[in-house]
């Protein structure tokens, strides 16, 4: 939307309106008119890029960057509100060094979760094994060119998905179309943590990150000396970290053949 203010794949003046019925939108001539999602809604610029940003950007980084090309190790995806530890790095290369003792099939790495109340005493060099869930893996998940190759191969499943969510996107590949699905690596206790209150989900809201930085820098500071684990261990899985596998219905927002092209069109 930064860039296409006023046409696809920002907000065209011709498109149709999100709640507009069928029928209706195709009297009126809108530009998209048979192509709603499964719930009857039109495309949203703000929500549709998001998926379309994400799976570029992967593309960008593992096929266009000059510096990449022989590049054969992770990439650990951080967003502008993520907050990590000062043992993030050292964490993450245990992680990376464990893997094949560890969880040998796992293709993520995942350094953040949503634990409520997160425990250095007891579980600072602890690890669990699971599948890929979208919303208890995504945070500052880390993938290499292996996985990369494996989501791409799976390019139209994902981009044709109705979801304008990639971690459900992602999900939905790794539950029903890739073998082997998406294990994944997770630590217990969280080096990355989410502080944002505000943006695409969150509507009416006071945004203030720091008042969400001071109770984490409190916990950091208490637990200076359990940071830097140098023998990690497999747990048990938690309600955080496993959910039975089952059919995940797609949340729509994505119904716009145009979208589904263009997200398709960065694999080639």
């Amino acid at each position: 939307m930064q860039l296409y203010k006023d046409k696809y794949p920002g907000p065209d003046p011709q498109d149709c309106p999100r709640n507009i019925p069928k029928h209706q939108a195709m009297k009126s001539g809108c530009i998209n008119a048979d192509h709603p999602d499964k719930y009857g809604h039109y495309r949203e610029a703000a929500y549709a890029q998001t998926k379309l940003h994400w799976f570029w950007k992967l593309n960008h980084i593992f096929e266009k960057l000059t510096i990449m090309k022989n590049f054969t190790g992770y990439v650990t995806l951080i967003e502008e509100d993520h907050y990590v530890t000062p043992d993030m790095l050292h964490v993450f290369h245990e992680m990376v060094a464990a893997k094949s003792r560890l969880c040998a099939q796992c293709r993520v790495l995942t350094l953040g979760n949503y634990e409520k109340k997160p425990s250095y005493s007891f579980s600072n060099e602890v690890v669990i094994a699971a599948d890929f869930i979208s919303s208890k893996h995504n945070m500052a998940m880390s993938i290499n060119k292996e996985t990369y190759e494996h989501i791409k191969r799976h390019n139209q499943e994902f981009c044709n998905y109705d979801d304008y969510n990639w971690d459900w996107s992602l999900q939905y590949i790794g539950k029903e179309n890739i073998v082997g699905r998406l294990p994944t690596m997770i630590v217990k206790t969280p080096r990355v943590y989410h502080i944002g209150d505000c943006g695409v989900h969150h509507k009416g809201k006071k945004c203030n990150p720091e008042e969400k930085v001071k109770p984490i820098t409190d916990l950091i500071q208490a637990n200076q000396g359990k940071l830097y684990p140098t023998n990690l261990k497999v747990g048990r899985p938690t309600s955080t970290t496993s959910i039975a596998y089952k059919k995940f219905k797609a949340n729509g927002g994505w119904g716009d053949k145009r979208d589904h092209d263009l997200c398709a069109s960065f694999m080639l």
